[in-house]
């Protein structure tokens, strides 16, 4: 469960080979999602110009706009608190 590191590899005929490339397709859609996640938790937001560059990847996609809000909401707050800081600095 949760692994996103295995990827289909086997040539199969037909629609089973479409359906191998979709998946191997979302695993690494998934493993996208998965290493923007782990950058955030470390407070790297270096990942918010190229998702706004992506922008949404489909009319239904909500994953992309909401990973821009919140890197943004975050680096407001990390502003805010920068300018807190610098005016304690200077009294």
């Amino acid at each position: 469960v949760n692994d996103v590191t295995q990827k289909m590899d086997k040539k199969y005929d037909g629609v089973w080979n479409d359906l191998k490339d979709d998946t191997n397709s979302v695993i690494t859609m998934m493993t996208s999602i998965q290493e923007v996640s782990k950058n955030i938790s470390n407070g790297n937001l270096s990942d918010l110009d190229m998702l706004k560059q992506i922008g949404r990847r489909s009319d239904n996609d909500e994953l992309t706009p909401d990973f821009i809000k919140m890197m943004e909401a975050i680096q407001s707050l990390v502003n805010d608190a920068n300018d807190l800081a610098q005016a304690a600095v200077e009294g």
